[in-house]
């Protein structure tokens, strides 16, 4: 037994544990962030090649939201039917849960594919950047295998081999940054090679998940993926569970379809001299945004196998200090991260600006307003992950739904009205600001009422199968 969720670790125990998941998240938007880098500075046409990453990251964060429904609120499941005991249910809803999940990510390519043309116009593109983005959707390619390698990367920690998973994202990671130099550079394929790298990197994990998961006999892993009379029962629960998460995928989508067009929309009324350079600004804040949000979901896929297990075993004493130990944790990361930001504006801004003046000018001061950001997304991002593990689906949903659907939406049409441009920099901000308002209330309110963890059937802890890893 590598590392076992059924122990009650100390807070540092927990941070521990909870590192290779972190180091996973990161690493995997580190995969954007390279393809980024390389774009931006080696591309042909790379004064228009970022925002057309950009234009079509929703498509691909569509992806992402599948795998971690499956990955975030399956997780929390599955965990918990092991620390009732219950091994061969967790092993049958973990298989039910992936071959469910490969066939509408296998759905989902089939309608891009058909109506790709549409979709690039839909989501900003231009007569300049629309045949860019359909190189860059060939990343779509690898769809399947970006959808496992997501999954897998909650459900290595429920095995207790998050090890395991760690070392493939490095390996993963390593050999994407190669990829990118060798398509782009020398063999001048711009987009087409950096979505080439960037879907060979997805696969490694991938290939490595699904190897292991067939093979772990002793522990979590593939069976017979149908669990008798409760197939529709665990999908919608995984789904109800896992939708916080996915609902957050779907909403930045959403968003950055809307930054987009809004963009646009102040260039043609000449408000902005080029809507492709503030694109291309914006892009540059999400990527840091996308690094940093890495780590609290990190840290939230690292803890949930272990809150999962013990909301199983019902021990809720050990529960509510976890709850309370990772909500100081996020805040004061967060502090460090918008401190970090706003000192490293310009460093940053610089790697992807290519030279460009306007772009640089945008990203820096784009940054700087952005950082406020961090003060509170680590706090939402985290409680939405602790309320996920323990099966407290409609609470986390309604987070995640208000934190990047409603306020986000809402502050960014209004404050783009009377600010402008400043405005778009600013309305995330304003939204993770009233979302942490919100989070904080309804834990004081659960906390006092004793309704913060769900009650379910199992009363007692379980013993743990013999020969069993978890």
């Amino acid at each position: 037994m590598s590392k076992s969720i059924s122990k009650e670790y100390s807070f540092f125990g927990i941070l521990k544990f909870a590192l290779p998941s972190i180091i996973m998240m990161m690493f995997m938007s580190l995969y954007v962030i390279v393809d980024g880098i390389f774009v931006a500075n080696f591309a042909p046409e790379k004064d228009v090649a970022l925002a057309a990453v950009n234009i079509v990251f929703p498509a691909i964060t569509l992806l992402f939201a599948i795998s971690v429904l499956v990955g975030t609120g399956g997780t929390a499941i599955v965990a918990k039917q092991m620390g009732e005991g219950n091994m061969d249910k967790a092993n049958k809803t973990f298989s039910l849960l992936t071959v469910t999940a490969l066939i509408v990510t296998m759905i989902y390519i089939g309608i891009i594919a058909i109506f790709a043309d549409p979709i690039i116009a839909m989501l900003g593109a231009n007569e300049i950047t629309a045949p860019l983005c359909k190189e860059y959707m060939i990343l779509l390619a690898f769809a399947p295998f970006i959808c496992l390698q997501g999954i897998f990367q909650s459900f290595f920690v429920a095995a207790g081999k998050a090890n395991l998973g760690l070392i493939s994202i490095v390996i993963a990671g390593v050999t994407n940054v190669f990829l990118d130099w060798l398509f782009i550079i020398p063999l001048n394929l711009g987009l087409t090679g950096a979505a080439l790298a960037t879907g060979i990197g997805y696969s490694i994990p991938a290939i490595v998940g699904t190897i292991f998961f067939f093979t772990n006999k002793r522990g979590l892993h593939f069976t017979i993926p149908f669990v008798k009379g409760e197939n529709l029962k665990l999908l919608a629960k995984t789904t109800l569970n896992g939708s916080s998460e996915m609902a957050v995928s779907i909403s930045t989508s959403v968003v950055t379809i809307i930054f987009n067009n809004l963009i646009m929309k102040l260039e043609a009324e000449g408000t902005i001299p080029s809507g492709v350079n503030a694109i291309s600004a914006i892009t540059i804040v999400m990527y840091s945004q996308f690094l940093f949000s890495s780590f609290f979901l990190g840290y939230s896929v690292g803890v949930s196998p272990i809150i999962g297990y013990q909301y199983g075993a019902n021990n809720n004493k050990y529960l509510k200090r976890v709850f309370r130990n990772s909500i100081i944790f996020a805040f004061c990361c967060s502090l460090v991260m918008t401190g970090l930001s706003i000192l490293l504006a310009s460093n940053i801004t610089s790697i992807f600006a290519a030279g460009n003046i306007e772009v640089y000018t945008l990203g820096v001061r784009a940054m700087k307003i952005f950082s406020i950001c961090y003060l509170f997304i680590g706090v939402n991002i985290v409680a939405s992950g602790l309320f996920t593990a323990v099966s407290d689906g409609i609470t986390s949903g309604i987070i995640s739904l208000m934190r990047t659907g409603v306020f986000a939406v809402a502050s960014i049409f209004t404050l783009e009205h009377f600010l402008k441009l400043d405005g778009l920099w600013l309305a995330l901000p304003v939204a993770e600001f009233i979302t942490t308002i919100m989070v904080l209330t309804i834990m004081i309110f659960k906390t006092k009422r004793n309704t913060l963890f769900p009650k379910h059937k199992t009363g007692e802890i379980l013993p743990i199968p013999k020969n069993v890893e978890v």
